[in-house]
């Protein structure tokens, strides 16, 4: 069975036998000339795309270009095609890996990069004595063979110069077409461009070779684009290895006036030459393309020698594997009633054991953490000490003999450790990354995922690491501005990953889906999704039987209710059980499958309100009992002294009102959807709050409620996850931050128009002052910073005032009612403490409470203050498998 719909099949005289990545304008296969018999690399454009004269214009283009040059440093074109409606091209295939890989693996000495460079300028000389420009010279369009040779690829932006129009077919919005941060000036000023452009090109690769970086970095696009047009390029460390001569090559490709920079490749050329610099070839690069390359023709030969052996071979694993499912249909898991295990109400993350003997679980205890390692039989158990980090996941080896367990400080870094399930001194493995471990089905590898951040872009990877030399990590899986769940599967009987994908970019649908890929990063299958479902989490893979359990979380439900859900693998058939509330970011199975083990919860809100004369006598205040409260994030005064909260009825998360005589009012009708953080803007008299109520489900953007008409209106657009919002007293503004590709403060005015970012800060809970010109909020540089208060400016988002000492948490601070203070929750969560901004230590304001507090807010007047407390229980529960499979 093909893990790609082409692979397998035939396209004119090719033969499609893997996919081999996604490029810019489609996928590339490899595949074999029936004709010649040699093989192929071919490249098709994107099926969507295929309706678009200008992006067939571009395939067409990038073949005539490279097809006209013959040179061994270009990739060589065999052919342009079109076969059953798909247009693809055909090139020579390149073993070896990108420059950008080799970079990343730190494979590139000094005198290699100037051999490089020389080579790279070598391609270029015919390209531009033919008249072509290459304008997307990049670390990603170099590849480099095991034997050295450097081969320059995808000329899918070239420019033909003898075109009539000035940008020819390629131009784009302002002109520019190309990669950022290797743009030329008048590239990026959207100019016509010459040869000279590839040289500028060619001189940022150098310096990204030679120093570790580009020369022209900054937090967006734009600020590249400022950067290449007005600065000047930083100084430079020359490595020892070479003579210093070297940074005025870099400094005549990277020169601003294009009639002072090199104005021919042969002229750069020479002045490699002149570094000394003798052709050679990258051990590192030889010793990993070799050994890829070895075992992909290793496996190719045999495919051809043996055809007759392997089909018959290959229909006695298909059917345990895909035919089983297709004739008896998916092999589901039926659970048994939900058997809790540990009794402790403060359980976090828990994972059972491969051979179900042992349970590892963390509860959490006042500011931190503890891990328990719980022999299920024995019913004993012993622990490591109390810590402070959170740990997002934990995993047993292959063999159930060790615990690996990852610990995240408050800058969000992850450390992977691991410690004897029969006790002694835990053991780092991994630095750097951001959630649990799968385990391959032999226990020689693991995955994991790791994030990053780049000029407000995150980047989300899966990497391989072997289990006895972890240094050794192979990055399988890439994905930009679109989320990768923390915790992935690894199949027992197909040896694919399962993750949870998910976009976050802005203005771009969202749809979890769960994904498949094999260990060398390659899909597997199509990825299974339900409309009805906005939230994924812990996919897990039941024995060898294909289908998986995951957290699932519909569109009516907020994130602490999910529920069990299947999926089949083969068929794509998913179903829920009714099965109580479950964390949708932890769960594991044994080796066998007869035994998943999650965190099952139940979460009650409880509101307090305290006179300002008596804020150590607060009176709870009651809940009509037709409301259902698990999932109460925030609430709001709504002028007077009502309340206003998110309450569930019938399959929908809605706003009511409660006034303090105890009568309830149902503000917006039921929709099955959410709709959660209200705040009340008393000039307007109405009440903005975020909701998923637009089309789709999955989506949080901002709506406000007008009081007196009842009529609603959506004020934001796309994925944005827009969160907690907040209002200026005099209704003008919206303050909110949004959680998309990272979170960021923006505002946007009451009667709707374009929202406006006002920080390049991450930003979160945001807080508006009473006068309107400040916004207390928790900031941080990059994803791996602390977060710290601070005061920004409402008018331009700079920070006017620094509050480090205030403790941090995910609840967010409060002004005072007269703007001269701070209220905030402690780290614990079970105090509310005043800070003056004028200076001194901080004053308890509301005593230790039983439960943790989640929100509190003063009335408008300031006489009370109101708070609500979240009686939360979560233990670790059992499911055993109910009914064998026949």
């Amino acid at each position: 069975m093909a893990s790609d719909p082409r692979e397998g099949k035939d396209f004119g005289s090719y033969r499609i036998l893997r996919r081999l990545g996604l490029g810019g304008m489609g996928r590339v296969y490899l595949a074999l000339d029936a004709r010649l018999g040699r093989y192929a690399a071919l490249k098709f454009l994107d099926p969507n795309l295929t309706s678009r004269t200008d992006m067939l214009g571009r395939l067409y283009q990038e073949a005539r270009a490279a097809s006209s040059l013959n040179h061994p440093n270009i990739l060589t074109i065999y052919e342009i095609g079109e076969a059953e409606g798909e247009h693809f091209i055909a090139s020579e295939y390149v073993e070896g890996v990108t420059l950008r890989a080799a970079l990343d693996r730190r494979l590139i000495t000094p005198r290699t990069a100037v051999e490089i460079a020389t080579q790279v300028a070598s391609a270029l000389v015919p390209a531009h004595e033919a008249g072509i420009v290459h304008r997307d010279l990049k670390a990603s369009n170099i590849m480099i063979r095991p034997d050295g040779l450097v081969k320059v690829i995808d000329f899918g932006l070239a420019k033909l110069s003898d075109e009539s129009s000035a940008d020819g077919p390629l131009s784009t919005v302002g002109g520019v077409t190309g990669t950022v941060e290797y743009m030329s000036p008048e590239q990026a000023r959207g100019e016509a461009v010459d040869q000279r452009t590839d040289l500028w090109s060619l001189g940022v690769v150098l310096h990204e070779m030679l120093a570790g970086k580009l020369p022209f970095e900054g937090f967006t696009d734009s600020h590249v684009i400022v950067g290449i047009l007005d600065r000047e390029i930083p100084p430079m460390e020359v490595p020892a290895s070479l003579p210093q001569t070297v940074t005025a090559i870099i400094e005549r490709a990277l020169t601003k006036d294009r009639n002072k920079r090199y104005q021919s490749a042969a002229e750069m050329i020479e002045d490699l030459h002149g570094l000394g610099v003798s052709k050679q070839r990258i051990s590192a690069i030889k010793q990993f393309t070799e050994t890829t390359g070895d075992k992909k023709r290793g496996r190719l030969v045999v495919l051809a020698a043996a055809g007759g052996i392997l089909l018959v071979a290959a229909a006695v694993w298909w059917f345990p594997l895909h035919g089983r499912e297709r004739v008896l249909g998916p092999e589901w898991f039926e659970p048994g009633p939900a058997e809790q295990v540990t009794f402790d109400g403060n359980v976090k993350t828990a994972a059972i054991s491969p051979d179900g003997k042992y349970l590892a679980y963390t509860s959490r205890t006042g500011g931190g953490e503890t891990l328990h390692i719980r022999d299920l039989k024995a019913k004993t158990e012993w622990q490591l000490p109390a810590y402070t980090e959170s740990t997002p996941g934990l995993t047993f080896s292959a063999d159930s003999e060790w615990l690996y367990y990852v610990l995240k400080d408050q800058r969000e870094w992850g450390r992977l450790y691991s410690v004897s399930v029969r006790g002694g001194l835990p053991k780092m493995q991994v630095d750097d990354i951001d959630g649990p471990v799968a385990f391959s089905p032999d226990g020689k590898r693991f995955a994991f995922m790791r994030r990053s951040e780049e000029k407000r872009t995150s980047v989300e990877k899966i990497v391989v690491s072997e289990v006895n030399d972890t240094g050794n990590q192979h990055e399988i899986v890439q994905k930009i501005n679109t989320h990768i769940g923390r915790k992935l599967s690894w199949s027992e009987g197909r040896d694919q990953i399962a993750a949870v994908i998910f976009n976050t970019g802005l203005h771009a649908p969202l749809q979890a889906s769960l994904s498949f890929f094999g260990p060398d990063g390659a899909p597997r299958g199509t990825p299974l999704m339900n409309s009805h479902i906005r939230s994924m989490g812990a996919p897990t893979w039941i024995g060898a039987s294909g289908v998986l359990a995951f957290g699932g979380v519909t569109v009516w439900r907020t994130n602490y209710e999910a529920q069990l859900w299947e999926a089949s693998a083969g068929s794509g058939e998913m179903r829920a059980f009714s099965s109580p509330t479950l964390a949708n970011d932890t769960m594991s199975a044994t080796r066998k499958g007869d035994t998943l083990a999650a965190i099952q919860r139940t979460r009650e809100a409880v509101f307090w309100i305290a006179d300002k004369q008596a804020l150590d006598s607060p009176r709870t205040f009651k809940m009509p009992r037709n409301t259902d409260t698990s999932g109460f994030d925030f609430f709001a005064w709504g002028g007077g002294k009502d309340l206003i909260f998110p309450a569930m009825q019938a399959r929908s998360i809605n706003l009511f009102r409660l006034k303090q005589s105890g009568e309830e009012e149902q503000l917006t009708a039921t929709t099955g959807c959410v709709e959660q953080a209200p705040v009340y803007a008393p000039a307007k008299a109405v009440i903005v709050y975020s909701s998923n109520c637009s089309a789709g489900g999955g989506d949080y953007n901002l709506w406000k409620l007008d009081l007196a008409t009842g009529q609603k209106a959506q004020l934001t657009s796309g994925s944005n996850l827009d969160e907690e919002p907040d209002v200026t007293r005099d209704g003008k503004w919206i303050v909110y931050w949004t959680n998309a590709i990272t979170p960021s403060l923006w505002k946007i005015p009451m009667e709707g128009g374009t929202p406006q970012q006002l920080s390049n800060l991450q930003v979160r809970h945001p807080v508006v002052s009473a006068d309107g010109k400040g916004v207390l909020c928790q900031v941080r540089e990059s994803y791996d910073g602390r977060w710290r208060y601070a005061v920004l400016s409402l008018a331009d988002g700079t920070i006017e005032k620094e509050l480090g000492d205030l403790p941090v948490s995910e609840v967010r601070a409060r002004w005072a009612a007269n703007g001269q203070a701070i209220d905030f929750r402690d780290a614990e969560g079970t105090r509310i403490w005043r800070k003056m901004l004028a200076g001194g230590g901080p004053t308890p304001l509301i005593g230790k409470t039983a439960d943790p507090i989640m929100d509190f807010a003063w009335s408008a007047d300031g006489s009370q203050l109101a708070f609500v407390t979240i009686h939360a229980s979560s233990d670790a529960v059992l499911f055993r498998r109910k009914v064998a499979y026949n």
